[in-house]
């Protein structure tokens, strides 16, 4: 059964794997942690296995804008528990 089902009934159930379930696995069903900014405004998607919504409050917002910029500019994968736990602590 899908604990999340009720939040999204217009959704597929295919929706987890962007509708290709044989390339995108879901073991868990929870699988992406959104980080947002105070006004809901979407700074970061990542798929990490989660299911979490972060808020980016006005003061941290330029040092994690920094640092998902500086992510990408070396390559480092934001689509791990490891990079959103790590932001999500931080930014308590």
């Amino acid at each position: 059964m899908d604990p999340l089902a009720e939040k999204a009934p217009d959704c597929s159930p295919f929706r987890y794997g962007f509708n290709n379930p044989i390339s995108c696995i879901d073991p868990n069903g929870m699988y992406e942690t959104n980080f947002e900014d105070e006004n809901g405004n979407l700074l970061l998607h990542t798929l990490d296995g989660k299911d979490d919504v972060v808020t980016v409050s006005k003061q941290n917002e330029e040092a994690f804008k920094a640092a998902v910029n500086r992510a990408f500019e070396t390559n480092t994968d934001v689509n791990t528990v490891e990079w959103s736990t790590n932001w999500t602590q931080h930014l308590k």
